[in-house]
Formats: structure tokens, C-alpha cells, sequence
């Protein structure tokens, strides 16, 4: 039997339902597959944001495992927290049907965030733009977001940020379906509960919620008062009564949902953030820029502006100006409010992604309208799987391709697991039970959370003291002199660039491995990627006042003004 492509095709573009929904499952099918090479290819321990979510899924599953109740209230007194079990609570289910292997715990994200956040952004911007798009839209859209390295780096890293581009989604359809010229209650209510949402997932999406909000203010009053030949007249003051109460709505309601289901949120923005993070901020305005070219790209950041261009003055694209004015208002504001308080990281750039799925997807329907839409096509086609390549599949570092099509992020292979697994036998061997070790490094090389999660899935390694890792945010870790062992990398090991704003890592380091630290005996090394040794020390006693004194002398001249600094005292 043989099959007639051309009757084929003929057969599903009658049945468009059926050929969308078609390409919709290829586009599932290729995302789930992509993330499995990737986390196959990957040998890595995880660690810090990379295993936090994936520590409180297994934890949180577990608590569901002794009651429902028990998991319940866990999920409720997180909510007290930065770091709450919201986001995770929709994956726990699935690690307990499909097992708690990072593979899966990693495929539940995209799954579950990535991929209908890609769907619902692409339908909305169908439903609203280009309501005669054809198939060839739909699997340019699909494929050129899906292999946009900015969405999908955090997710593969194991960061389930990507809950807030759901709800983001979410409010943009919302958006969509109301009239902002009317006071319109229900939305506005809606509106204000997401916006309550998105920031309690995730606290530093409240950038996205007032830049929306502030933006979103700005265009519908520009939009009155050129609807009334920019007269502030009565006639515009009655017509600025519905917005005005719509905005008030959407704000109360995120206030009232805040203030009393949600308080330590609004308790947190009374915190200096700006002061606890300045060690994460390494320049001004001009480096924040850089770091933003060499994260996206200089080529998709071109592609981004060269849509945004389309949206503003192509005459075929009148309706889109006003949402790209939104979006690319919306986003500066953003960025210049983050930069504020510290560097952005790979998750925070989701602040922005918005504005880039936008323009690509203009950009893609301009192709589609085009008369060379094949060559442009192509072209399009040609960068989007470099961008993914370069970003995921890699090896190198050339900081020209980095520079060119975005951040690298290609999968981990460490040399070293064997021996990290050797060295926490070793020192399981010889302490007691009830014994504590402190370690002192701070870098993707050797850390705590490193160690402490060496065995994931399978296990947590107890007993490891919380390291503070930055000066100002942690304070001093008194811990450390009650800690039976100490482990310290050699040469010392730390993230921040010449370890600024990190002495509880460089000052106890040192004081350490040159022996002015009394009282530790030196009981083994172990040699770990990047020519790194981690000497393993065990205390014999309590340490000498005056090594205390010297201390608290060194932390008090360097910060005078922050006591949790200095109020450094032997337990």
C-alpha cells in the first residue's frame, strides 16, 4: 500500500482541528524528548537553586505519603516563606506515579509550565492577530519558542520559575478578553488574585505585577486622552471613571489577598534587598546592558527589536502597536527596578521573556505575509537552532558565539562524583551519629548543598550545618564553632567575582588551612575537579579566644554597622 503525500495533506487541511492538534502533540513529543537527551547526557550533583525545588518535592511527596493532612499543613506553613511549596504541589503527584528521578521531576516542569505556557501564548497571540493562521504558523511558532534557549535554561537546571510565565499567560488572556474603557468588577478581581499569585509563587515576579499594572495605567489614559483630541475636558473625566476603578480593584484585591492570607509579603518589602544582595551586583547600568546582550544574544535580541519595529510602524500590524508599546514599556521598567536591587540570573531574565516570545512571534507572521517568506523563513529557522545548539549542545566557550546567540548551558559531566561519594563515606566513617560538619567553600565546584544532596535521589546527607555564603545576607555562621568537623576547599573556593562580599567564606578559609585556626587536626584530602582539594579536619577542642577575638576584630573593621556581622561568639 502506498501513501500520496499530496492526498494526504489535502485530506488534513480539511480537518484543520485534527492537523493542529497533530502538531500540538509533535511539539509535546519533541519537548519531552529534548529535555531526556539533555538530562541523560547530564552527570552532575545538584545543588543550591538547582536541587532546592527538587529536595522539597521529594520532601513534600514523602509528608503526602505519611497523610494527606500532614502534607497539607506543610504546604500551608510554607506559605510563610520565600521558597513555598506552591509551585512544587501540582509535580508531587507525578513523582509519586512516575518516581522521584531528576528525569522526571525535570520533564514535570516543562510539562506542566514550559509547554502551556508556549501553547497559550501562541493561541492568544493567534486569536488576537492572525486569526487566518495557518498550520505553517503554528509549527514556526511552537518550534521557535520551544528551542529558545531563555525558557528553557532554568527548567532544565531544575527551577520551576516557569510557574510564573503560566500565570503570566494567564493575566495577558485575561487582559485580552477586557474592556478597560469600563469598569468591569469580575475581571478586575481576577486580575488582582493572579497578580496576589504570581508574586506568591515567586516573590521577585512582583517586578512583573507593578511594571504590568504601572504600564497598563499609562497606556489606557494615553489611549482616552488622544480618544478625546487630548481635551482634559468633563467628556474625559467621565470616561477615565472605569479605568481608574478598574486599576484601584486590581490593586486592592492584591493588597487585601496579601495582607491577609500572605502578610510576611508585604513585610518584605520594608527589607533593604538593595543592601543584602549589593554583593550580587558587579556594575552599573552599562554592565546590567552587557549582561543582558550576553545572555540573550546580540542575534535574538536584533530579532526581538526588529519585531518590536514591525509592530510600531508596518501598517499591516496597526492593532499589535499598542501591545508592543506595553510590552516593551513594561520591560524596561522591569529591568531598571531589578538592576536596582541585584544582578539578574537566569530565572529573573523570565521577567523579560514576555516581550521576546512576543516580537518572535511578529516576526514569524510578518515571514508568513512575506513574498520571500521561504529565504526568510530559512534564515529564521537557521538562528533558532544554532541559538538552541549553541546554548544546549556546545562543548565550547567561545564568548563570540556566546556573545552572538545567547548564554551556553550545554550539560555538566563532573569526574568527580566517585570521590565526593568516597568523601562522604569517609566522613560518615568517622564521626559519630550525633556529630556536625561545617563546610567552608562556596563555589560550583565544592559547597554544602553539594554534599549535602551528593546521593540524590536516594538520600540527604544529615548533619551538615547551614553555611552562611554571603557577608551581609547570612551574617557570621557562629555554627561553625560548634561543628565537629570542618571540610575547607584548597585553594578557597567561592562564586562572587574575587570573593567580594564573601569573607565567611575567604577569612575562615584561610584561618584554616594556614593553621592559625587552633584545635583542628587534618585527617585527610580529596582531590575534585578543577584541581581542587578538600582537606577534612576534625576538632579537638574549643578555640582559642584570642583566635575569636581576631575575628570578630576582622568583621566588625570591615562591617561596623552590621552587628549579625560581629556578634561573633564561640558556643
Amino acid at each position: 500500500m502506498t501513501i500520496n503525500l499530496d492526498q494526504l495533506s489535502n485530506r488534513l487541511s480539511k480537518h484543520k482541528t485534527l492537523l493542529l492538534f497533530i502538531m500540538v502533540a509533535v511539539f509535546v513529543v519533541l519537548a519531552n524528548l529534548l529535555v531526556m537527551h539533555y538530562i541523560n547526557t547530564e552527570k552532575n550533583v545538584y545543588y543550591w537553586d538547582n536541587s532546592a525545588y527538587w529536595t522539597s518535592a521529594i520532601a513534600l511527596l514523602h509528608s503526602f505519603e505519611t497523610s494527606i493532612r500532614s502534607g497539607l499543613a506543610i504546604t500551608i506553613q510554607s506559605l510563610q516563606t520565600d521558597y513555598n511549596y506552591l509551585p512544587i504541589l501540582p509535580i508531587v503527584p507525578i513523582l509519586k506515579a512516575f518516581g522521584i528521578s531528576r528525569l522526571t521531576f525535570v520533564l514535570a516542569i516543562v510539562n506542566l509550565y514550559v509547554i502551556p505556557t508556549t501553547i497559550i501564548a501562541v493561541w492568544l497571540f493567534q486569536n488576537l492577530f492572525y486569526k487566518k493562521a495557518s498550520g505553517k504558523f503554528l509549527a514556526m511558532a511552537l518550534f521557535a519558542i520551544l528551542l529558545f534557549p531563555s525558557l528553557l535554561l532554568p527548567a532544565l537546571t531544575g527551577q520551576v520559575d516557569a510557574v510564573g510565565l503560566l500565570v503570566i499567560a494567564v493575566i495577558l488572556l485575561v487582559f485580552s478578553k477586557m474592556d478597560f474603557t469600563k469598569y468591569s468588577p469580575i475581571f478586575s478581581v481576577a486580575l488582582g488574585t493572579l497578580m496576589c499569585l504570581l508574586v506568591v509563587l515567586r516573590r521577585w515576579y512582583s517586578y512583573w505585577a507593578i511594571g504590568a499594572v504601572v504600564v497598563l495605567t499609562l497606556v489606557v489614559i494615553y489611549r482616552l486622552v488622544k480618544s478625546s483630541g487630548f481635551k482634559l475636558d468633563k467628556t474625559f473625566l467621565k470616561m477615565f471613571v472605569g479605568p481608574f476603578l478598574n486599576m484601584i480593584t486590581i490593586g486592592l484585591t492584591s493588597l487585601a489577598l496579601m495582607y491577609f492570607l500572605f502578610n510576611h509579603l508585604l513585610a518584605a518589602y520594608t527589607i533593604n534587598y538593595s543592601d543584602l544582595y549589593s554583593a550580587y551586583k558587579d556594575g552599573g547600568l552599562l554592565s546590567q546592558v552587557v549582561r543582558f546582550g550576553y545572555y540573550f544574544g546580540i542575534v535574538p535580541i536584533i530579532i526581538m527589536l526588529f519585531g518590536l519595529a514591525i509592530a510600531f510602524f508596518d501598517k499591516r500590524f496597526k492593532k499589535r502597536r499598542i501591545i508592543a508599546a506595553f510590552f516593551a514599556m513594561q520591560t524596561v521598567l522591569v529591568f531598571l527596578l531589578f538592576i536596582i536591587t541585584q544582578n539578574f540570573s537566569a530565572h529573573h531574565y523570565y521577567l523579560l521573556l514576555p516581550l521576546f516570545i512576543y516580537s518572535y512571534l511578529v516576526v514569524i507572521t510578518y515571514i508568513l505575509q512575506s513574498n520571500k517568506r521561504v529565504i526568510l523563513g530559512a534564515i529564521l529557522s537557521v538562528i533558532i537552532v544554532l541559538s538552541f545548539v549553541n546554548a544546549f549542545v556546545s562543548t565550547s566557550r567561545e564568548s563570540t558565539a556566546h556573545l552572538l546567540l545567547g548564554e551556553q548551558n550545554s550539560p555538566v559531566v563532573r569526574k568527580d562524583i566517585s570521590t565526593l561519594k568516597d568523601l562522604v563515606a569517609y566522613v560518615e566513617a568517622v564521626k559519630q551519629p550525633s556529630d556536625t560538619t561545617y563546610i567552608i567553600s562556596s563555589s560550583d565546584t565544592f559547597n554544602d548543598s553539594l554534599l549535602r544532596d551528593v546521593d540524590l535521589p536516594n538520600r540527604f546527607i544529615d548533619n551538615i550545618l547551614t553555611v552562611s555564603h554571603v557577608d551581609k545576607r547570612d551574617g557570621f555562621p557562629n555554627g561553625f564553632f560548634g561543628a565537629n568537623y570542618v571540610l575547607v576547599a584548597n585553594p578557597v573556593q567561592y562564586h562572587l567575582t574575587g570573593g567580594q562580599g564573601q569573607m565567611v567564606i575567604t577569612v575562615l578559609a584561610d584561618a584554616v588551612l594556614s593553621g592559625s585556626c587552633a584545635n583542628l587536626t587534618k585527617l585527610k584530602e580529596f582531590s575534585i575537579d578543577n584541581g581542587v582539594k578538600v582537606e577534612v579536619f576534625k576538632r579537638t577542642g574549643k578555640y582559642d579566644e584570642a583566635f575569636v577575638s581576631t575575628l570578630r576584630s576582622i568583621f566588625k573593621k570591615e562591617y561596623g554597622n552590621y552587628p549579625n556581622l560581629y556578634d561573633i561568639n564561640q558556643q
